[in-house]
């Protein structure tokens, strides 16, 4: 009975490490108005083009979006299907630059969407 036990705990630990492998890349990108946006991508370990995910928000999405707001399992999930997730911190928040006022402008939207 050890011996299933044993056999079945290590499949599983097997099967739950390939589903998290993930490769994390770090950068800025130039929006349109000049400021640094800071980003973070996750992409599944596999090679290949991926669909994104993209979390623009002005807390930990830019270094950290495997765990902004308590998300990482929905990450974890996103990975496992192929998705790549991407966090992008909105200008003057975390490591971006340029204005946080006024918050929610139609610069914020511009920069996003670029």
């Amino acid at each position: 009975m050890c011996g299933w036990a044993a056999l079945v705990s290590a499949v599983l630990c097997a099967f739950a490490s390939a589903a998290q492998a993930s490769v994390t890349q770090h950068g800025y990108l130039t929006a349109p108005d000049g400021s640094s946006l800071s980003y973070t991508v996750v992409t599944p370990s596999a090679q290949g083009r991926f669909p994104v995910v993209l979390v623009y928000a002005g807390y930990s999405a830019g270094y950290d979006p495997m765990s902004d707001h308590g998300d990482a399992a929905f990450t974890s999930d996103l990975l496992a299907k192929g998705f790549a997730v991407m966090g992008v911190n909105v200008p003057g928040t975390g490591c971006s630059s340029g204005s946080v006022y006024p918050p929610f402008s139609k610069a914020w939207a511009r920069d996003g969407a670029a």
